[in-house]
């Protein structure tokens, strides 16, 4: 059975075009919230599902090949509109479901369902993060709670992407305003420290109900990360030497905080010449260099036994020019235009509150960024 359309249905039509997420590329940050809701919940397929006027279309999936599918096979149309999670233990015996193609299917028919809304925060319904399976089941509370947080984070990550594209926008447009790169600096600076916080969290309560012991490694490991990622984003912001932070010495804590994360063979070196910067510019740098190397451990070493990364910073002149590289596979076929991503968006973003319009450099012989760093704070000659 089809589902009726929202009572607000052309507002939230109009939402969801808003966010212009349909229809974009694959991005790791949704692809690995599926991978974990499936994990948590043993479903082997989920999906964050965006509902649009004549389709479901998938964002991300797990288990699934389809990109798509009409509304006559959407669950989530029909539990999208519910404030908490929506679940049909057996699709076979709810009439909302029982003639769909999907449940009466010979091969691998869904037979369980069970999502988390993605809501605005005005309650418009965009869509689900949901899990399926082939056999009629239920989920356990834990289940139902970690459904629900990954559920927050999808919309987490789709108002970041939003606002790093109004962010954008709006810096082309104000520049020269030092009020407003603080008000986004505080309000981006305010939503990380929940974020780790609650990430934290939800996986330290997961390692402690794993009792696969090579699971539970994984998980304590990535609390471990996550917790070393949230010392060093409170004392950049809390301990910073009169109001300025070494950049050499961040670069040097960023790249131990990563170096676990390099493919083996793959060797991150730090060479940068002294300089201080005020906190909003070290917190750029900081994201700068974390998404260009772990762009970089993740793409650029793909059928390598060795490779290096390497941070560079030298002062010429009044400016401090900063040089990220890696002599991976750089442009070949598989790598994406530098312009395209969420994470190279983040990098420009990031780019433009050190004063500066970053050089993208890409060779067989591999990938670099290049950025010259306004010298009017406290740099260090000497």
């Amino acid at each position: 059975m089809k589902a009726d359309p929202h009572p607000r249905e052309e507002e939230r039509l109009d939402r969801l075009t808003a966010y212009e997420i349909l229809d974009t590329l694959p991005e790791s940050e949704f692809d690995n919230l599926v991978a974990l809701a499936s994990k948590i919940t043993g479903a082997p397929v989920s999906l964050v599902s965006l509902v649009d006027r004549d389709r479901q279309w998938f964002k991300a999936k797990k288990g699934l090949e389809d990109n798509q599918t009409g509304l006559e096979n959407s669950i989530c149309a029909h539990g999208m509109s519910q404030q908490d999670i929506f679940e049909i233990e057996d699709t076979t015996a709810d009439h909302r479901t029982a003639d769909m193609e999907i449940v009466r299917a010979t091969d691998k028919p869904v037979r369980f369902y069970a999502g988390a809304p993605l809501m605005t925060e005005d309650g418009l319904p965009l869509g689900m993060l949901c899990v399926l399976d082939h056999t009629p089941r239920r989920l356990d509370e834990d289940q139902r709670f970690a459904l629900r947080v990954l559920g927050d984070q999808v919309m987490a990550q789709l108002e970041l992407r939003r606002r790093l594209r109004t962010e954008i926008t709006v810096r082309r447009e104000l520049e020269d305003s030092l009020a407003e790169r603080d008000l986004l600096a505080r309000e981006v600076d305010h939503r990380v420290k929940n974020s780790l916080a609650m990430v934290t969290s939800f996986l330290t309560m997961q390692m402690r109900r794993e009792k696969n012991p090579e699971t539970k490694k994984v998980l304590q490991s990535a609390a471990s990360r996550v917790g070393a990622i949230s010392s060093l984003h409170q004392e950049l912001y809390l301990s910073s030497e009169h109001g300025f932070v070494s950049l050499p010495q961040l670069g040097e804590r960023l790249s131990t905080l990563l170096r676990h994360a390099a493919p083996a063979g793959v060797s991150l070196e730090v060479e940068m010449a002294p300089i201080r910067v005020e906190p909003a510019k070290a917190n750029a740098f900081a994201v700068i260099v974390n998404e260009f190397i772990t762009n970089s451990f993740k793409h650029a070493f793909r059928g390598r036994s060795s490779g290096l990364v390497q941070i560079v910073g030298a002062q010429e002149g009044r400016d401090y020019r900063l040089r990220l590289s890696d002599d991976g596979i750089g442009m070949g076929e598989e790598q994406d235009p530098p312009a395209e991503g969420l994470g190279n968006r983040v990098i420009m973003s990031m780019a433009r509150q050190l004063g500066s319009t970053p050089r993208f450099g890409g060779s067989r012989e591999g990938y670099s960024f290049e950025i010259a760093i306004r010298d009017d704070i406290a740099a260090e000659t000497h």
